[in-house]
């Protein structure tokens, strides 16, 4: 999940937190510097899992809906 400049990225076993504007090739995961951004893109994308007909989070279907790069800006 996108919003601005920063990308929210959860598979079934991490989570990571790009910052797209320093990093475009996201190899810099800045969760553990950024835990209230880390959080707040959390929260987002459980209230999108929630608020449609896909599996709960952490789910296969979830993780490869998340990869295919849904945007919040």
């Amino acid at each position: 999940m996108r919003r601005g400049d920063w990308k929210y990225l959860r598979t079934p076993t991490t989570e990571a937190l790009h910052n797209l504007t320093i990093g475009q090739h996201e190899q810099a995961n800045h969760s553990r510097r950024e835990l209230g951004r880390l959080a707040e893109l959390r929260t987002r994308w459980r209230g999108i899992l929630t608020s449609s007909s896909l599996p709960k989070a952490g789910g296969l279907l979830g993780s490869a809906v998340l990869a295919t790069g849904t945007r919040d800006r």
